[in-house]
């Protein structure tokens, strides 16, 4: 008999702490609920500014449509460069010493031609000064 009334008060001190924790879940899932909802607003949504969305700032979106040409220039665009011209301003010549495979020594003889490439470049603006001198009579 000691046994069972042992027994049954085990039981009793289970159901409570069961009940117990029935509550506290159901407070913890109100919180978590109310965090999400807190968590899932942004200026888009509330009257957040948008200076508070942080790092989850909604992208961009472009407007513009989709199109059905490729990427890069089309077929049959002529494409414009300028041209190399006969009388450069600089000449600079680059020769190798060595052959870059074998590291023998190259000569002039062996040279079998030579690639052109040209640059073009800006000149850096210079500010001119015009000085204008006016004579000054006296009669």
């Amino acid at each position: 008999m000691d046994q069972v009334t042992t027994l049954e008060q085990l039981l009793a001190t289970a159901l409570r702490r069961i009940a117990e924790l029935e509550a506290a879940l159901a407070t913890m899932a109100e919180e978590n609920a109310d965090l999400r909802r807190q968590l899932a607003k942004n200026s888009n949504n509330s009257s957040k500014p948008p200076s508070s969305d942080g790092l989850k700032k909604p992208a961009p979106r472009s407007l513009r449509g989709k199109s059905d040409k490729k990427s890069g220039g089309q077929v049959g665009h002529r494409g414009n460069t300028l041209r190399q011209t006969p009388t450069p301003d600089f000449v600079e010549r680059h020769e190798a010493a060595h052959c870059g495979a074998c590291h023998r020594t190259l000569t002039a003889g062996m040279a079998k031609g030579m690639e052109r490439r040209q640059v073009f470049d800006l000149p850096a603006p210079r500010l001119e000064v015009t000085e204008h001198q006016a004579a000054v009579y006296c009669c």
